[in-house]
């Protein structure tokens, strides 16, 4: 089994997306997964959940993911966004992160757990009487 595989297995990266590549650098403890869709792809749109083509991609976007045997992992691509007919050009959404997230659900769901499990007001020597 090659990365590419492995991590689209790991990820649970599902059709239209896959991996297109996956550069590990050993030294810094950092993988780096890159995803892209395939072509000819109709997403929903966003505001009225009608299929539309892609109209075009933002720029290439990371999203810090849980790591990968102690390395730092993070998702990569180019958003696409859609033109619908009703409602114009939208950003389509990513099954790996909500909206305007630089996290993936997983991660955020993680650092919420953590964050529960932890006094953080006794750490930051706050009370909930203060503003």
């Amino acid at each position: 089994m090659d990365s590419t595989e492995l991590y689209r297995q790991l990820l649970g990266v599902a059709t239209p997306w896959t991996v297109q590549r996956v550069e590990m650098d050993v030294h810094g403890l950092s993988v780096d997964v890159y995803l892209t869709h395939s072509s000819g792809t109709q997403f929903v749109c966003p505001k009225c959940g009608r299929p539309c083509s892609v109209y075009d991609h933002l720029a290439e976007r990371r999203w810090r993911h849980l790591d990968s045997c102690h390395f730092r992992t993070a998702l990569h691509t180019q958003p696409p966004r859609i033109e619908c007919p009703d409602d114009g050009v939208r950003q389509v959404e990513l099954p790996w992160s909500e909206a305007g997230s630089r996290f993936t659900r997983m991660f955020e769901s993680l650092a919420i757990d953590v964050l529960l499990a932890t006094d953080v007001m006794r750490w930051l020597r706050l009370s909930e009487q203060q503003s």
